[in-house]
């Protein structure tokens, strides 16, 4: 379920949360989300269009400043994992963003989408490594999930 919303009292932040079933346990989903790369495909778009120098790396996400805005977007990502069961769990994925100024919000009929399609395909490789436990202790991200 992928639900899009303002953050309450905060007319410059949005937040995007998906939540997916795994059929595996926690343990074998936290090694999974630990082998993705969420901003990997995004980050290399960025890049073959010619905007990484606008994007800075934060530690649970990204700092953006569009093109002839005078403020930032910043994206964090937060990812849940629960569940007790030997044979599921499930995953949350939390995409916020929030602009230093209201009219970067304006943005946000491309954003919301982007947000949406990463969280989507950061979960789906997530639910596909756990479920499979196609890797080992190990391996490295570049192994496991090149294109989360």
């Amino acid at each position: 379920m992928t639900q899009l919303t303002p953050i309450a009292g905060d007319a410059r932040s949005v937040s995007n949360q998906l939540t997916v079933a795994v059929a595996a346990d926690a343990y074998a989903t936290l090694r999974a989300v630990q082998a993705v790369d969420p901003f990997g495909p995004a980050i290399r778009a960025m890049r073959a269009l010619g905007l990484a120098e606008r994007i800075a790396l934060t530690p649970n996400g990204m700092s953006w400043q569009p093109e002839g805005a005078g403020g930032r977007i910043d994206v964090r990502v937060d990812v849940r994992v629960s569940g007790q069961a030997e044979d599921g769990s499930t995953l949350t994925v939390v995409i916020r963003f929030r602009a230093t100024d209201e009219r970067l919000l304006e943005a946000w009929p491309v954003v919301g989408p982007l947000a949406a399609t990463l969280s989507k395909r950061a979960a789906r490789t997530v639910k596909h490594h756990a479920e499979n436990d196609d890797y080992e202790d190990g391996e490295t991200t570049a192994e496991v999930a090149r294109a989360a």
